[in-house]
């Protein structure tokens, strides 16, 4: 729903695209028509360049929203279509969240809150460290075992 809520904060007949800074270059992003409330793109995280077919393509003009809005205006601010969004309007309110929540709600959507999950797109840095230590680890044990030091 923040995602959502962050969309519909913006200006109707428009495309939205809404990019939360996942920091390595990356942002969480997903995108929605402001007229039909079509969701365009599923939630993911990508990076700042892997936008740039949809953002080409992009058949409605087109704004970015979200803490990693400047990360997207500073790659394809002069792209066609794509118009700015003053800094001040780029993030989430909580009214928004509440409005999408109750069109949610309204729809059958809602879920209780013991039920709500977190969805992630990759592992954590934490994640990531640990895995790449393990590997450099096992690696370096299958170069002792081939130089005969086992």
């Amino acid at each position: 729903p923040i995602k959502s809520s962050a969309a519909s904060d913006v200006y109707k007949r428009q495309t939205v695209l809404c990019a939360l800074d996942a920091r390595r270059a990356q942002v969480y992003s997903a995108a929605f028509d402001l007229e039909t409330h079509e969701r365009l793109m599923d939630d993911d995280a990508r990076a700042v360049a892997d936008l740039a077919e949809f953002v080409e393509n992009c058949k409605k003009p087109l704004f970015f929203v979200g803490d990693g809005a400047a990360l997207c205006y500073n790659k394809y601010g002069n792209v066609p279509g794509v118009l700015c969004v003053p800094p001040a309007l780029r993030n989430g309110r909580a009214a928004a969240v509440a409005y999408v929540a109750e069109q949610m709600a309204q729809r059958g959507e809602a879920v209780l809150p013991e039920a709500l999950l977190p969805d992630y797109h990759r592992l954590s840095q934490a994640e990531r460290e640990r895995a790449e230590r393990l590997a450099a680890e096992a690696a370096a044990r299958n170069n002792d075992t081939e130089n005969g030091k086992d």
